[in-house]
């Protein structure tokens, strides 16, 4: 007797621990593929390679996104950037990174610096 309680008590806590994660990989899943989230994502996948330069980036732990993705990232906005960094395998710490990333690539480069001669250092016309 005890042992089929034992069984039947294993078996309730199995059933019960396999629909708990069912039932939220069922609503994360309709998440990702409807509202806001999706919306975002479809922005990005239009500038093509983007989306695999993240994962790549992500993968390599080194950051290296064109300008044209930097770009796009930056026009994504707060909400929508939220949105694409807070899930699957990104997390708001990489987004942080890659916003930080994405401004130095669209800063355009300093201009030249030309220190004066003195005219001690000047060479001297004949």
């Amino acid at each position: 007797m005890r042992s089929l309680l034992h069984t039947m008590l294993l078996m309730m806590i199995i059933a019960v621990a396999a629909t708990i994660p069912t039932t939220a990989t069922n609503h994360t899943r309709k998440r990702l593929v409807e509202g806001q989230h999706f919306e975002c994502w479809r922005y990005l996948d239009r500038m093509e390679g983007c989306r695999v330069d993240l994962y790549i980036s992500l993968k390599q732990k080194r950051l290296g996104l064109g300008a044209e993705c930097c770009k796009r990232i930056k026009e994504l906005g707060d909400a929508c950037f939220k949105e694409v960094f807070k899930y699957g395998p990104f997390s708001l710490l990489f987004g942080d990174a890659v916003k930080g990333y994405c401004s130095w690539v669209e800063s355009p480069p300093s201009p030249p610096v030309y220190l004066p001669q003195s005219s001690a250092s000047a060479p001297q016309a004949r």
